[in-house]
């Protein structure tokens, strides 16, 4: 069996050989390698689409404007709309056409809003951890792949050597040519990760890497290190903005026990209305007051991380 796959490798060797190997660099593997799965863009595309709905929570904050116009035509004032038994009536309807403006801005709700807006803002930050994290995922594989193809490649380089020494010497070659063989296999095997990684339709042609050197220093310390670990891993943090998400959540539906109050003005102008009115001009102001009404003990409830 082990003569069988060494004469199978010895086959595949020649036409590895004749291939030309392209020359890539670590940044060019990061980029393209970043630029191809599509977990990277999706988990982008939700980091995003949580940000924008983080923006839109705030809204409540903001004064509210809309524009009203009504126009009702009526032979006579005082016309009555509906007649029979169980029908829908309007006492008296006067022809009139107004139109104006609305301003409404919600004054205080004792922070519910407020709440609902920072467990946006929390689940948003998860979000970015998660794209962060499939991001980090993706340069490991991709710095993974380029070391195998630098390791693979140095293997080969030392089996062509230790090859033309034993030819040298005279010994026979059958030893040093397997090896040779099983480096190349490694290199081929190494060039198809990698070009499945950063999507090269040419899947078996060979590559030529640079070593990758990373001078930064690197601490021995276990303390040191497992500290960096938690504080720089993602998921750590996106599990932590899931739990704050979470007690603004709680804290945002405990809040909805109290009332909502809201201020309103409204501008208009009626150019046709009855006679009756006098001016055309009318103005209003005032306070709407929400009192809710909870039909369960879910309000009175104590938060759940208490």
């Amino acid at each position: 069996m082990r003569s069988l796959i060494s004469l199978l490798l010895l086959a595949s060797a020649p036409l590895a050989a004749q291939q030309v190997a392209r020359f890539i660099t670590w940044p060019e593997v990061e980029r393209r390698a970043l630029d191809s799965p599509a977990a990277v863009k999706l988990a982008q595309a939700n980091a995003g689409a949580s940000r924008a709905a983080a923006l839109g929570t705030r809204v409540a904050r903001y004064p509210a404007i809309q524009a009203n116009f009504s126009s009702v035509a009526a032979p006579d004032d005082g016309t009555r709309l509906g007649t029979g038994t169980g029908s829908l009536t309007n006492p008296i309807i006067f022809p009139r056409t107004a139109y104006g403006v609305t301003i409404s801005q919600l004054i205080t709700d004792f922070g519910r809003s407020s709440h609902l807006t920072q467990a946006a803002v929390q689940r948003s930050f998860a979000d970015q951890q998660t794209a962060k994290q499939a991001e980090l995922q993706v340069r490991l594989l991709a710095r993974q792949a380029y070391l195998a193809v630098w390791r693979a490649q140095a293997l080969e380089r030392l089996a062509r050597r230790q090859l033309d020494q034993v030819r040298a010497a005279g010994r026979p070659l059958a030893e040093s040519e397997l090896q040779l063989t099983l480096a190349r296999n490694e290199c081929m095997t190494a060039a198809i990760d990698l070009s499945s990684l950063i999507g090269e339709h040419d899947l078996a042609a060979p590559y030529e890497v640079p070593e990758l050197l990373d001078t930064r220093p690197v601490t021995t310390d276990i303390g040191e290190l497992m500290a960096a670990a938690l504080r720089q891993n993602p998921e750590v943090e996106q599990r932590r903005r899931i739990l704050k998400a979470a007690e603004e959540q709680v804290r945002a539906e405990r809040a909805g026990r109290w009332p909502v109050v809201t201020g309103l003005a409204t501008l208009g102008y009626a150019p046709l209305h009855s006679a009756r009115f006098g001016r055309s001009d009318f103005t209003v102001v005032g306070l709407t007051i929400g009192l809710p009404m909870p039909l369960t003990a879910a309000h009175r409830a104590p938060p759940w991380w208490a």
